[in-house]
């Protein structure tokens, strides 16, 4: 016989409405040696569900388990439990609502982790590295004498709605930078920013999209910058407007440096704060959740064209569907690949005997104290969904020349790495997601995690 497999359960929250849609894929212990037809398939009337509060109850009677997975951060209602439907070969799935929450969003837990970096920052000397190779990027220990937060990426452009009418003071001031001076240190949701003076030249690369070998007179304000240990892309060198730069001469026209969070490695030089370990909250893919949400809330659009900022070459199309959803799911691996995972929280069953049942408060729920009962910890994770299509797909290219056409969709530069870290994490999502719901208008669903 083989062993008996755990119940896998996915749940999206829809915070503004209050929607939850649980599906739950359930299997069973079968023996291998029958032929398919004889062997034994799970059925809805081999199993019980229970709904509860805080947490969902599977019973499966042929494997006298039950399995126990504990909600953490939301608090269903069971009593909303509707379109209850079962898919052959995937499961059960189930509609919810949630009960009113008084959970942070994202604008306020990003402002307590700014300000908490900016009293990181400002108590003691850093040390700033590559976050891959560990390569040292500024000279000497840095000591910054001013540590500020900057203002929401998409200041510039609320501004104008920051008068019932217009004001000339306040468009001046929108024109104007906030550049870093020696020493200081502007921190924002994404990067901070430096002067120039305080990095090491010879540890970085500039980079510019492609042009002709004459001098150039950008259009863009800013120059990749790249680890010259690793190539790894670190941040941009922002330059003035409409300068000519010519070749070689790309540091003289840099005012100040962006350093992506996700890209550095910061460590205190006191002992007593090199536990803390700031930044390291930050990955590609937050990075890139947070990018995207913030682009959709700048342009007012919802539909993007990811295009390598070196070639312009257009990989992926990605359309923006919710960035306030919840992802609870207690799948570790992805169907057809073992012992490589990145997304869902890993459910570290454990076994509860009779007396654990009864203080935990189980004895009413549907598992009896003679099954096996193993519980499982599931956390929500907020989550920006997306619909995308790759190069490589059917529709790609009909779909391109419609979004090409339409001036709402904005286009996001990015470098190649980054392209291939997104098609990748957008990817491995998809296949964590049901069977039944990995499709939508032609488009493959995914995620990226806050």
């Amino acid at each position: 016989m083989a062993a008996p497999n755990v119940p896998t359960v996915y749940i999206e929250v829809r915070q503004q409405i209050r929607a939850v849609q649980v599906v739950l894929q359930i299997q069973t212990s079968c023996d291998e040696d029958k032929p398919c037809q004889d062997k034994c398939q799970i059925t809805p009337s081999t199993f019980q569900v229970e709904v509860l509060p805080h947490s969902l109850n599977i019973n499966l009677w042929s494997d006298k388990s039950c399995d126990v997975f504990q909600l953490n951060g939301i608090k269903l209602l069971p009593k909303t439990c509707n379109g209850l439907h079962w898919v052959p070969e995937e499961g059960l799935h189930m509609r919810l609502q949630v009960a009113e929450g008084h959970s942070k969003d994202t604008r306020e837990i990003s402002e307590a982790r700014e300000k908490e970096e900016c009293g990181f920052l400002s108590q003691a000397s850093c040390i700033l590295t590559c976050g891959m190779c560990r390569a040292k990027i500024a000279l000497n220990q840095c000591t910054f004498d001013r540590v500020l937060p900057l203002p929401s990426e998409n200041w510039r452009e609320l501004s104008e709605n920051w008068c019932c009418h217009g004001n000339k003071e306040t468009g001046r001031f929108a024109n104007q930078s906030l550049l870093p001076s020696d020493s200081d240190c502007l921190v924002g949701a994404l990067y901070i920013l430096l002067h120039p003076s305080m990095l090491c030249k010879e540890a970085f690369i500039l980079r510019r999209p492609k042009t002709a070998d004459a001098p150039v007179t950008r259009k863009e304000s800013s120059l990749s910058l790249l680890c010259r240990r690793c190539r790894s892309s670190l941040g941009e060198g922002l330059t003035k407007g409409a300068d000519s730069i010519q070749r070689g001469q790309e540091w003289q026209a840099i005012h100040s440096v962006k350093l992506f969070k996700h890209s550095l490695h910061i460590r205190s030089c006191d002992e007593q704060l090199n536990l803390r370990k700031s930044f390291s909250c930050y990955n590609t893919e937050t990075y890139l959740a947070q990018h995207l949400a913030s682009l959709s809330q700048m342009h007012a659009t919802f539909k993007f064209i990811i295009e390598k900022e070196t070639s312009q070459q257009q990989c992926l199309l990605v359309w923006l569907l919710s960035a306030d959803t919840l992802l609870l799911t207690s799948d570790t691996l992805p169907l057809g690949q073992l012992g490589n995972h990145f997304h869902g929280n890993q459910s570290l069953p454990s076994c509860c005997s009779s007396s654990s049942f009864k203080a935990a408060g189980w004895e009413k729920c549907c598992c009896t104290p003679r099954q096996r009962v193993k519980t499982h910890d599931m956390n929500a994770h907020k989550i920006v969904k997306v619909l995308y299509q790759t190069q490589w797909d059917q529709e790609w290219k009909s779909v391109y020349q419609q979004w090409s056409k339409d001036l709402s969709v904005q286009a996001v530069p990015l470098p190649k790495t980054t392209c291939l870290e997104l098609m990748m994490l957008l990817a491995d999502s998809n296949q964590h997601t049901p069977a039944s719901l990995r499709q939508m208008n032609g488009f493959k669903v995914g995620y990226l995690r806050l």
